[in-house]
């Protein structure tokens, strides 16, 4: 009799006596140097048929449908095809599957899309190692695959979006600098038109700048070039406000082409 025990090395894994099943005994690992006995072949099917079961009332909420000859004989297929029985096995089958991954293998089962209460257990033991990888969706393909590739797609629809936000955010700046620049070449010519001479920009940009009149040199007003409406600038202390107001054209061109342009404060020439 092969008992699992506390801590036993299984295909070059550590168990523990969470993952032992309780009754029947099983042989934890097999190798296709010596095959299965027959008290082994039926202990085995026994647990997995306890596993199945329970899985079953969890996930239908009914009693499952007994296990007849087909079930045992697919259930053979599986153990025969993985060296279970003396079959030597080519290099990429190794190694053979412990007693805790056939159960997994069960759960896995029982945890994929489109399994109703109607199957029969021997429709899917035969191929019970397709479920290594976790549950399947009603594809086949594994659950733990398709989150993946959905992750990345999204990772990639992200990047994308972010990617174009960015160069419309850098070609709205770059528009706002182009346009404030035009309004600013709007305010200085009607500045000269009013006899000021416009001098260097004393701002960071050059849409703010010192203009002066003859009659008084000294006496600049530091005016602060604004594309929008007049109605909606709000006066500011020791500037003067130089809006150039918007038209009907496009958010690539939104300037009144008429050159029109209204100071808050006003001038107040003479």
């Amino acid at each position: 009799m092969f008992v699992k025990q506390e801590g036993e090395m299984l295909n070059g894994r550590s168990t523990t006596a969470a993952q032992a099943v309780a009754a029947p005994s099983v042989r934890a690992s097999f190798t296709p140097m010596k095959p299965l006995t027959p008290h082994e072949n039926e202990a085995l099917r026994a647990a997995v048929k306890k596993l199945s079961d329970a899985l079953f009332r969890e996930r239908f909420g009914s009693e499952p449908p007994p296990w007849s000859k087909q079930e045992t004989e697919a259930f053979n297929t599986f153990l025969r095809n993985r060296g279970f029985f003396g079959e030597q096995l080519p290099a990429y089958r190794l190694p053979l599957p412990t007693l805790a991954d056939i159960e997994n293998c069960v759960r896995a089962r029982f945890a994929s899309e489109g399994i109703s209460a109607g199957d029969q257990a021997y429709t899917w033991l035969a191929e019970l190692e397709k479920y290594k990888y976790g549950p399947l969706n009603q594809a086949g393909i594994p659950l733990s695959v398709v989150a993946a590739d959905q992750a990345e797609r999204d990772r990639q629809v992200a990047e994308g979006k972010a990617k174009i936000a960015a160069e419309a955010a850098e070609r709205q700046a770059e528009n706002r600098e182009y346009q404030a620049r035009r309004a600013a070449g709007i305010v200085i010519a009607d500045l000269r038109k009013k006899r000021f001479t416009v001098w260097s920009p004393i701002g960071p940009a050059d849409f703010q700048f010192l203009a002066t009149r003859p009659e008084t040199p000294t006496a600049g007003l530091g005016i602060v070039v604004i594309v929008g409406n007049p109605e909606t600038v709000a006066p500011r202390a020791g500037v003067t406000q130089a809006v150039v107001r918007r038209g009907s054209g496009t958010a690539e061109n939104p300037i009144n082409e008429k050159g029109d342009v209204t100071y808050i404060p006003d001038l107040n020439l003479k």
